[in-house]
């Protein structure tokens, strides 16, 4: 086994990418309460908005490469062909450039139309929401080149230097330019993200794009890449409808109150727990695509992970269940104290969490797209009706358990299926 799959490996990876993703939460909690204090909610919504059409065009235009490109150049990383490795890599980033121009058009294009339906005046600044999608998906391609080639101080380093800008450049055009401020701190705060990330992708593999291929060779040469990423954000398309149709729910039959208190709840115990071993992973699922034609290799590899990934997530929920009545008050506020009971039970699901992801990742390991999104929208549909049946049976108390049930499902369907797919088994 190598050296890379050992527990102590796992362990200081988890130890590093944890705390790496620690900070960038940290660093999103400041700025939040940064806008909050000097540019108020408008500024907020506004905020929102721009990022949230730049995450949106990215999504559709980049094909999910930042993440189905990892298993493409682990498989060649692991081959010791330097050649094969470089122009794998070459590929990609030509690739990725062209969906970058893709999505900076459809920014150009579609963004002011979006503006005009919805009565926003500052159409002349979606032009610089183009350049955040150009950013963003060059920042994914070289972030899959360095996960690929186990760059791991680089990735950190560079993820420590994102969150730091994430506090650093906003803060003065805030405070200066108030609303006028905001999309120059978005564009200004991803350029330097970008150059930086480039920088570094650069001297983990020096940048060349592909000269004698077209760019129909290049995307026949990479199609089941691409197909792999294209269910990668199907999948998240349907994650974000399931949230829509929860969100749908409580301003129906609740009230914008209770569904304050819930997204509260989910983001303390869940979306911020999750970052974190979301960012774990970034270093475990290359590793697994290094050895997915390996059955004995790779089922070693998923239980030391889960067992690592266990013992740090029941740390973590450990001091959050004593933390929580004060963590609660300090990024929120006394009105959020309802919801600490539904928090403590939602915040127990981290433990089946912990072990289900390092299984979620074969499906995308092994290239089977029709599985990962399969699994996938089972998981959030399942979220999505465990929490409806939570509420009415419980109220936000009863969200929690619902929360702790379904990942207890998810993790029971995960493993039946990946022992029965792909031979995965506790012990050899």
């Amino acid at each position: 086994m190598a050296s890379d799959s050992s527990y102590s490996s796992i362990a200081k990876n988890i130890t590093v990418f944890g705390g790496v993703e620690a900070l960038s939460v940290a660093g999103n909690l400041i700025r939040n309460k940064l806008v909050a204090m000097w540019i108020g909610t408008a500024g907020i919504g506004l905020s929102y908005l721009y990022w949230t059409l730049a995450t949106f065009f990215s999504n559709l235009s980049s094909l999910g490469l930042g993440t189905s490109g990892v298993k493409t150049l682990s498989e060649a990383f692991a081959s010791d062909d330097k050649a094969r490795l470089s122009d794998a890599i070459a590929r990609l980033r030509t690739m990725g450039l062209w969906t970058a121009a893709v999505g900076a058009v459809l920014t150009v294009v579609l963004a002011p139309l979006y503006a005009r339906l919805s009565h926003f005046e500052g159409i002349p600044t979606f032009a610089w929401v183009a350049f955040m999608v150009i950013a963003t998906i060059i920042v994914g391609i070289e972030m899959a080149v360095m996960k690929a080639c186990r760059a791991t101080k680089r990735i950190a380093l560079s993820s420590t230097l994102v969150a730091l800008c994430t506090v650093l450049i906003p803060a003065p055009f805030y405070y200066f330019w108030r609303m006028d401020g905001i999309i120059w701190a978005l564009v200004v705060s991803q350029a330097v993200n970008m150059c930086q990330t480039l920088w570094f992708g650069h001297r983990t593999e020096p940048y060349r794009l592909v000269k004698n291929e077209t760019l129909q060779q290049i995307f026949r040469t990479l199609r089941p890449t691409i197909l792999l990423g294209v269910a990668f954000i199907a999948s998240g398309i349907i994650s974000s409808g399931v949230e829509l149709a929860i969100q749908s729910y409580f301003t129906t039959f609740a009230t914008l109150s209770v569904l304050g208190l819930y997204r509260a709840g989910f983001q303390l115990s869940i979306s911020y727990t999750g970052m974190i071993f979301t960012a774990v992973n970034a270093d475990y699922y290359p590793r697994l695509c290094s050895v997915n034609g390996n059955v004995k290799e790779r089922n070693i590899l998923v239980r030391r992970q889960a067992r690592v990934q266990f013992v740090f997530a029941l740390a973590v929920m450990i001091l959050f269940e004593i933390l929580v009545p004060w963590l609660l008050p300090l990024f929120f506020s006394s009105e959020f104290v309802p919801v600490i009971p539904m928090a403590r039970w939602a915040m127990l699901s981290v433990l089946p969490r912990a072990m289900s992801l390092p299984l979620s990742f074969l499906p995308l390991a092994l290239g089977k797209s029709t599985h990962y999104l399969l699994l996938e929208s089972f998981s959030w549909v399942m979220l999505g009706g465990c929490v409806v049946a939570g509420y009415e049976l419980g109220g936000l108390e009863g969200t929690g358990i619902a929360i702790l049930l379904s990942q207890l499902t998810e993790l029971l369907i995960l493993f039946l299926f990946c022992r029965i797919k792909y031979g995965f088994a506790l012990r050899d």
